[in-house]
Protein backbone atom coordinates (compact mmCIF):
# COMPACT_ATOMS: atom_id res chain seq x y z
CA UNK A 1 0.00 0.00 0.00
CA UNK A 2 1.24 3.27 -0.93
CA UNK A 3 1.01 6.41 0.85
CA UNK A 4 0.03 9.82 -0.30
CA UNK A 5 2.01 13.21 0.39
CA UNK A 6 -0.92 14.22 3.60
CA UNK A 7 -0.27 10.90 4.69
CA UNK A 8 3.63 11.06 4.81
CA UNK A 9 3.39 14.37 6.24
CA UNK A 10 1.14 12.84 8.79
CA UNK A 11 3.24 10.49 9.88
CA UNK A 12 6.58 12.63 9.94
CA UNK A 13 4.48 15.28 12.52
CA UNK A 14 3.35 12.35 14.41
CA UNK A 15 6.70 10.89 14.64
CA UNK A 16 8.09 14.39 15.58
CA UNK A 17 5.41 15.08 18.33
CA UNK A 18 6.56 11.58 20.16
CA UNK A 19 10.25 12.44 19.32
CA UNK A 20 9.31 15.76 21.52
CA UNK A 21 7.07 14.38 24.23
CA UNK A 22 10.09 11.99 24.77
CA UNK A 23 12.95 14.44 25.29
CA UNK A 24 10.15 16.35 27.57
CA UNK A 25 9.63 13.19 29.50
CA UNK A 26 13.88 13.16 29.78
CA UNK A 27 14.21 16.43 30.63
CA UNK A 28 11.43 16.08 33.49
CA UNK A 29 12.79 12.87 34.85
CA UNK A 30 16.45 14.33 35.35
CA UNK A 31 14.92 17.46 36.87
CA UNK A 32 13.07 15.00 39.16
CA UNK A 33 16.05 13.12 40.16
CA UNK A 34 18.07 16.26 40.74
CA UNK A 35 15.08 17.28 43.08
CA UNK A 36 15.17 14.01 44.78
CA UNK A 37 19.32 14.01 44.86
CA UNK A 38 19.03 17.32 46.71
CA UNK A 39 16.21 16.38 49.39
CA UNK A 40 18.02 13.43 50.37
CA UNK A 41 21.34 15.51 50.62
CA UNK A 42 19.26 18.45 52.85
CA UNK A 43 17.85 15.81 55.32
CA UNK A 44 21.21 13.58 55.79
CA UNK A 45 23.12 16.44 56.18
CA UNK A 46 22.41 17.56 59.68
CA UNK A 47 22.41 13.98 60.94
CA UNK A 48 26.47 13.82 59.29
CA UNK A 49 27.38 16.91 61.01
CA UNK A 50 25.82 14.89 63.77
CA UNK A 51 27.58 11.40 63.65
CA UNK A 52 30.84 13.56 62.15
CA UNK A 53 30.64 15.90 65.79
CA UNK A 54 30.26 12.99 68.06
CA UNK A 55 34.15 11.81 67.18
CA UNK A 56 36.00 15.04 68.25
CA UNK A 57 36.71 16.44 71.53
CA UNK A 58 33.46 18.26 73.32
CA UNK A 59 35.70 21.85 72.92
CA UNK A 60 35.61 21.30 69.15
CA UNK A 61 31.56 21.75 69.49
CA UNK A 62 31.50 24.47 72.61
CA UNK A 63 33.60 26.79 70.16
CA UNK A 64 31.09 26.22 67.48
CA UNK A 65 33.15 24.49 64.33
CA UNK A 66 31.37 22.09 62.86
CA UNK A 67 33.53 19.30 61.46
CA UNK A 68 32.73 17.56 58.26
CA UNK A 69 34.86 14.66 58.42
CA UNK A 70 35.73 12.07 61.30
CA UNK A 71 37.79 13.32 64.21
CA UNK A 72 39.98 10.76 66.32
CA UNK A 73 37.85 10.37 69.45
CA UNK A 74 35.05 8.31 68.57
CA UNK A 75 36.48 5.23 70.44
CA UNK A 76 36.66 7.36 73.48
CA UNK A 77 33.17 8.98 73.18
CA UNK A 78 31.27 6.30 72.41
CA UNK A 79 32.74 4.44 75.50
CA UNK A 80 32.24 7.26 77.85
CA UNK A 81 28.76 8.10 76.80
CA UNK A 82 27.76 4.32 77.23
CA UNK A 83 29.49 3.40 80.23
CA UNK A 84 30.34 6.57 82.05
CA UNK A 85 27.33 9.00 81.06
CA UNK A 86 27.72 13.06 81.56
CA UNK A 87 28.35 15.01 84.11
CA UNK A 88 25.73 18.12 82.42
CA UNK A 89 23.20 15.44 82.48
CA UNK A 90 21.45 12.91 84.79
CA UNK A 91 24.50 11.18 84.68
CA UNK A 92 23.36 8.17 83.73
CA UNK A 93 24.85 6.02 81.15
CA UNK A 94 23.63 5.83 77.83
CA UNK A 95 24.33 1.61 78.32
CA UNK A 96 21.97 1.65 81.56
CA UNK A 97 19.32 2.92 80.05
CA UNK A 98 19.43 0.40 76.39
CA UNK A 99 19.45 -2.22 78.74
Amino acid sequence: MMHGPIDTARIAAAEQAALRAEAARRRMDAVTHVILVLAVALFALPIWIALMGSTHDPSVIGRGEVPLLPGGQAIENYLTALGEGSVRTSRVPVGRMLF
